[in-house]
């Protein structure tokens, strides 16, 4: 998953929960124009730390795997 598509995961799953940017800004004590940066692929002044709690607050982990390896079975049947 490239950092465009973080992005775009973490603005659908937070629309899905029906959350503002406010809201999820709040919920993990950043400025909601971090979020917004984040959101739009803006990443290069926000740390990795800030991105995998916002995805802890979705209920998502970052999962790193080898290259070009096909997905578990374990990953296709949990939405991976």
């Amino acid at each position: 998953m490239e950092i465009l598509e973080i992005s775009e995961f973490i603005k659908t799953k937070r629309k899905e929960k029906k959350w503002s940017q406010s809201d999820l800004a709040e919920y993990a004590n950043l400025a909601r124009s971090t979020i917004s940066k984040i959101e739009n692929g803006f990443t290069e002044d926000v740390g990795m730390l800030k991105v995998l709690e916002i995805l802890d607050l979705l209920g998502y982990e970052l999962v790193v795997r080898d290259k070009g390896r096909p997905p578990t079975l374990e990953e296709l049947t949990d939405g991976k």
